[in-house]
């Protein structure tokens, strides 16, 4: 198994977009192709000014004011998604559903955020040399959903710390994030929604196949409010427990006169695990509304 090169000097560079104006709550806008939220605002764009040819180690961002402030929950701004993507890594996915379905294609996630977590990591601590292969001139592609709670027009930044190498050793195996949802191989379950009469509940993927041989190393479930966690599954085993954190500074506020506390982190799991060709892979998604209204 290949090192990782940790003798080779990492850069760290902080990038900054925006402003991205987000309408008051009371505002009325438009149906959009795609949105997750009746009441978010949608940003789409290229980014520009983000260094190519460099093999990436990880991002970390998050939302800010003009004055360097966080924008969260607290001040009544709430991200649904904040998507950086190298559009020339659009590929198809390392594994594909046993019984039907379609698997979510490679968006080439290169930095991002939601309200839960806003790091991405590329290379796995001295385990496996791997890293982010961003090649020359590849465009970086910038898609958000952002929800304003109040009903004060706000304008918002991204800010992401990248850190990365100058040069791509040529044993390098290029890290992708990969997106496999309850409903992906499943065509008759729309979505995660509460059986009639149930607040607590679990669901459970169907079955996708490894189509190559490769590593897991970095991995956490994503939710919204109501979920509890998500376990991901190779060949049955659990590899990974991933735990939903409520609350927390900048992630609990007053809406309509209640206590919201939303999700403020998704546990990671980081030990790489090996699979090979035919290998399976599941997850199983808990939620309980009782403890945790949506």
């Amino acid at each position: 198994m290949p090192q990782d090169p940790a003798h080779l000097e990492k850069k760290k560079i902080r990038l900054t977009f925006g402003p991205f104006e987000l309408k008051p709550a009371n505002f009325k806008r438009p149906p959009g192709a795609g949105k997750m939220d009746p009441n978010s605002d949608q940003f789409m764009g290229v980014a520009t000014g983000i260094p190519t040819g460099v093999l990436v180690v990880q991002t970390n961002s998050s939302l800010t004011y003009a004055d360097g402030s966080v924008a969260d929950v607290v001040n009544g701004v709430y991200n649904h998604h904040l998507i950086f993507a190298d559009a020339k890594r659009n590929g198809p996915t390392p594994f594909k559903c046993v019984e039907g379905g379609e698997t979510v294609p490679d968006m080439g996630l290169l930095m991002g955020a939601s309200e839960a977590n806003r790091d991405l990591q590329f290379a796995s601590g001295g385990k496996i040399k791997t890293g982010f292969r961003l090649d020359k001139n590849d465009p970086v592609m910038l898609s958000a959903e952002l929800v304003n709670y109040t009903n004060d027009t706000k304008r918002v930044y991204t800010i992401t710390d990248f850190e990365y190498l100058e040069t791509q050793p040529s044993d390098v195996m290029h890290v992708s994030m990969q997106v496999f949802d309850v409903t992906t191989c499943n065509a008759n379950l729309k979505d995660a929604s509460a059986p009639p009469g149930k607040t607590k509940w679990a669901i459970q993927s169907k079955k996708a196949q490894f189509t190559k041989p490769g590593y897991i190393f970095y991995r956490r479930g994503h939710m919204h409010d109501g979920g509890e966690r998500v376990e991901i599954l190779v060949n049955g085993k659990q590899i990974c427990d991933s735990r939903a954190t409520y609350g927390g500074a900048g992630a609990s506020s007053m809406v309509d006169g209640k206590e919201w506390t939303t999700i403020s982190n998704m546990a990671s799991c980081t030990d790489p695990v090996k699979v090979e060709t035919g290998d399976s892979l599941q997850i199983i998604a808990h939620f309980d509304l009782d403890a945790h209204p949506a």
